[in-house]
């Protein structure tokens, strides 16, 4: 799994290739996934990316990139249908949220900011969606800058099939949204291609990629950089700081 010099993402996505075959799962129009995209976005809480460090917004050697949650619900227009920008996010200190916050460093490379690899990212989705907690190892983002200071950009990494299956599928899903669990069992195990395991050569690790679609924020009062340890808005603030407040991520 590679990115390429110009920030395209050059990733394999076996995760999709098992689970796009089931219409409630397909990122931008399965039930699944826009459920909990909807969840954030009607204010459970909100995912906050904040690009620093940066002198030339078309390339820079390093930035710093923090990825926070908030508590604060997203504004939307009058419709209802999209995000508001130009708002203002606190960061949360709550420890369901808080544990979750991280800094990575990067670099932009013509517009796109593009992430070192990261030995494991561990997210937060919610209690609401599953207890499944996402842990993608060697994990990287490549984040577009648009001109009107939003983001688009992914996130991929690999994460363990068995983990991943045995949190987040579960008999409920059998009876109330027809998943077959011994077939995604056997696609699982048949397209994973990451994590192998040294004795046996098997692989345990699947290739995923998540979009992220993040409008311009503003964050107030992020955790000091040594309290962090890289999905997501994205706006020129002061100073040359990027701020970013709340995305939406999809398989």
């Amino acid at each position: 799994m590679q990115f390429a010099v110009d920030g395209k993402a050059k990733v394999d996505n076996q995760l999709y290739t098992v689970e796009g075959c089931i219409e409630g799962l397909r990122g931008h129009e399965g039930f699944i996934p826009q459920f909990a995209n909807n969840n954030m976005r009607d204010g459970a809480w909100s995912m906050l990316l904040q690009v620093t460090g940066i002198d030339d917004e078309r390339n820079d050697d390093k930035v710093e990139v923090g990825l926070f949650y908030s508590r604060d619900p997203m504004a939307k227009n009058g419709s209802g249908t999209d995000i508001l920008s130009q708002y203002t996010f606190r960061v949360t200190e709550e420890p369901q949220y808080a544990h979750y916050h991280r800094r990575v460093q990067g670099r932009i490379v013509d517009g796109v900011v593009i992430t070192e690899p990261v030995e494991m990212l561990r997210m937060n989705l919610g209690s609401f969606n599953s207890p499944y907690e996402p842990k993608i190892v060697d994990a990287r983002m490549s984040l577009q800058l648009l001109p009107d200071g939003n983001i688009k950009g992914v996130l991929a990494g690999y994460e363990d099939w068995r983990n991943y299956m045995n949190q987040y599928y579960t008999s409920t899903g059998e009876v109330y949204k027809h998943i077959h669990n011994p077939g995604l069992y056997n696609a699982f195990k048949r397209n994973a291609d990451g994590l192998k395991d040294p004795v046996t050569g098997v692989c345990v690790g699947i290739s995923s990629a998540y979009d992220i679609d993040g409008v311009r924020a503003f964050i107030r009062q992020p955790p000091p950089p040594q309290v962090a340890q890289a999905s997501s808005p994205v706006g020129q603030g002061q100073g040359g700081v990027q701020t970013a407040a709340t995305a939406q991520t999809t398989p």
